[in-house]
C-alpha cells in the first residue's frame, strides 16, 4: 500500500494482538519499512510483571524476519495512550497498527478506550485490525464523502482512496467505493412532500445517478483510471449505510476517516468514526490527512 516509512505496532496477549503484529510485520517488509514493537504495561500490574514482559517481548521481536536495523522493541511501564503517542512521535511513525481487543463496547461507546484515544489524538493512520480477521484480504472497502463542498480536492478523500488502492493491490483483492447519500436542503423537502409514485422514483432516480457519477468523478480525479474499482452508491445515514454494505458483501476491511468526538460526548453525537470502531465487522484503517493537508481542511472548513 502507500509507502510507509516507521510503523508503530502496539502489541499485547489479547485478542486481536497476534493479528496485528502479522500485519505489521507483513506491511514492513512490502514497504522496506522500519517497524517498532511496542508493549505498555500497566504500572498496577507491577515490577515483576514488566520483567516478564520484557523477557516475553523480546523473544518475540527476536522472532521477527526483519534485518536487526530495521525493526526494534520496547517495553515501557506507564499510561497506554501517553506510551504510545511517545513512541509514535520518537520513532516518527506515519502508521499505529494496534488491535481492537482492550476493551467493551460501553468504553468505545463513551470514547474511553485506549483505541478510540488513539484515533482522536494520533497525527497518522491508524489500522486497527479485528480479533479473527483473516490473513488475507479479499475485499477492500473505502467510504468516501463525494458529495461534500470541493470534494475532488478533499485531503481526506484522497488519503483514503490512495491507502485502499494500494491495499487493494497488495492483497489482490477487490476495491469497492463507497459513498453514502441523501438528498439535503429543498430536495428532502420535496422528496417528503406528496409527489407521485412516478415522480418520487424519478427524483430517487435522478439522486442516485448524480452520486454515482459524483464517486466516478473523484476516483478518477484521485486514481486515474476509475475501471480498477467498483463505485457504489447507497442512499442513507453513512454509518449505518457502510456497516450494512461491509457487512452484506464480507468486506475484510474498511478505509474510512478518522474524526473522533472526545470522551463522552461520543455517547451523545456518536461520529461515523466511533460506530465503525464500535460495530464493523472488519478490521478499520482511519486514514488520517498529514498536517499540511489538515490545515488545508481546517481553512476549508472555515
Amino acid at each position: 500500500m502507500k509507502r510507509f516509512k516507521n510503523i508503530l505496532v502496539v502489541y499485547d496477549a489479547l485478542p486481536g494482538g497476534e493479528e496485528a503484529l502479522h500485519k505489521a510485520i507483513t506491511l514492513a517488509k512490502r514497504n522496506d519499512a522500519h517497524l517498532t514493537l511496542l508493549n505498555v504495561v500497566n504500572p498496577a500490574q507491577g515490577w515483576e510483571h514488566l520483567d516478564e514482559q520484557k523477557h516475553l517481548i523480546k523473544r518475540v521481536a527476536t522472532g521477527i524476519p526483519l534485518p536487526s536495523d530495521r525493526k526494534n522493541h520496547h517495553v515501557v511501564l506507564g499510561t497506554s495512550i501517553y506510551e504510545i503517542l511517545g513512541a509514535a512521535d520518537d520513532c516518527k511513525a506515519d502508521l499505529i497498527i494496534t488491535s481492537d481487543g482492550y476493551v467493551g463496547y460501553y468504553e468505545q461507546l463513551f470514547g474511553l478506550d485506549v483505541t478510540t484515544d488513539v484515533i482522536r489524538k494520533a497525527a497518522c493512520p491508524v489500522w486497527v485490525v479485528h480479533a479473527r480477521s483473516t490473513s488475507n484480504y479479499h475485499r477492500v472497502v473505502a467510504a468516501v464523502n463525494a458529495g461534500k463542498k470541493d470534494a475532488l480536492n478533499c485531503p481526506t478523500n484522497r488519503r483514503i482512496l490512495e491507502m485502499a488502492s494500494s491495499l487493494a493491490k497488495m492483497e489482490h483483492a477487490e476495491l469497492h467505493v463507497v459513498y453514502a447519500w441523501d438528498f439535503e436542503g429543498q430536495d428532502q423537502n420535496v422528496m417528503a412532500n406528496g409527489l407521485s409514485p412516478n415522480e418520487y422514483a424519478e427524483r430517487l432516480e435522478m439522486g442516485r445517478l448524480n452520486s454515482l457519477s459524483q464517486v466516478f468523478g473523484l476516483i478518477k480525479h484521485v486514481l486515474d483510471d476509475p475501471t480498477t474499482c467498483i463505485p457504489v452508491v447507497a442512499r442513507g445515514e453513512p454509518a449505518e449505510t457502510i456497516l450494512n454494505y461491509i457487512a452484506e458483501n464480507k468486506a475484510d476491511i474498511l478505509v474510512t476517516d478518522g474524526k473522533v468526538g472526545e470522551p463522552f460526548v461520543s455517547a451523545f453525537t456518536s461520529t461515523t468514526a466511533t460506530q465503525f470502531l464500535c460495530k464493523s465487522s472488519c478490521s478499520v484503517i482511519f486514514a488520517k490527512p498529514g498536517p499540511k493537508q489538515q490545515l488545508y481542511e481546517l481553512h476549508g472548513a472555515a
